[in-house]
């Protein structure tokens, strides 16, 4: 499963959100960071709390985050369908990231939410420097910019930057949220008992894009077709486009 998802507010908010977030972390029972995975298994930080104990430091980090953010935003996309159809594929390899997929999605949804708004202000990405594949994103980020609709184009920022989660606060709360959608997912594919959230969700503006398979064949094709009229021809010798 490739989940991308974080959170957006102005850049003078973030400050305040960061403020608030390390007051929160350091009210006892104090932690010196939150990473979901190891709060979710009381282990690292929260090694030796107990579950409610871990369970109100999650609401109160959450009640931080409905506080201070305008919008979050997602987009999942589940690997194995996207390795037949992709991966599997004679596109060329550019064209079988994830991640060109899920920024492309990610910053279509919160372009046109500022627009719709009135907002004009460029947006710029921080990305956990956690990330395995720093590199891949940024092999992408210039065909993401390249191909961007033209309603999208003026709103990008700078190339995503890459940060660590104890430098920039707000990471943290992205952590979380991956968590929970990889959870809802596992659930919805698995058939798993649903796991409750600790707290009350908030209604927070959002977008998700999911990629279903059907969503996925669709993307495929006009992949295929767009390579195809830039003179692309696959390996197969294949003469038509799919």
């Amino acid at each position: 499963m490739f989940v991308l998802a974080g959170y957006v507010a102005p850049a003078e908010d973030w400050a305040a959100f960061s403020d608030d977030w390390l007051a929160t972390l350091n009210a006892a029972p104090a932690v010196r960071e939150l990473k979901t995975r190891d709060a979710m298994r009381l282990q690292g930080c929260f090694h030796g709390w107990t579950k409610a104990e871990r369970d109100k430091k999650l609401c109160d980090l959450y009640s931080v985050i409905d506080h201070h953010v305008s919008f979050e935003l997602s987009a999942v996309i589940p690997m194995e369908p996207f390795r037949r159809i992709f991966i599997n594929s004679p596109l060329p390899q550019k064209a079988k990231m994830p991640y060109f997929y899920a920024l492309s999605a990610v910053i279509s949804d919160i372009a046109r939410h500022q627009i719709s708004i009135g907002m004009t202000e460029k947006i710029d990405f921080v990305c956990d420097e956690r990330l395995i594949e720093q590199q891949r994103i940024l092999e992408v980020w210039p065909r993401v910019m390249e191909t961007a609709p033209p309603d999208v184009k003026p709103m990008l920022g700078n190339t995503p930057i890459f940060k660590s989660d104890k430098e920039v606060l707000p990471l943290q709360a992205a952590d979380l949220e991956v968590w929970w959608l990889r959870r809802r997912w596992q659930e919805r594919l698995t058939g798993e008992p649903r796991m409750e959230y600790p707290w009350q969700p908030a209604d927070i503006p959002g977008a998700s894009c999911e990629f279903t398979e059907d969503k996925m064949c669709e993307i495929y094709e006009k992949v295929y077709q767009l390579h195809w009229d830039a003179g692309w021809r696959p390996a197969d010798g294949d003469a038509s486009p799919k």
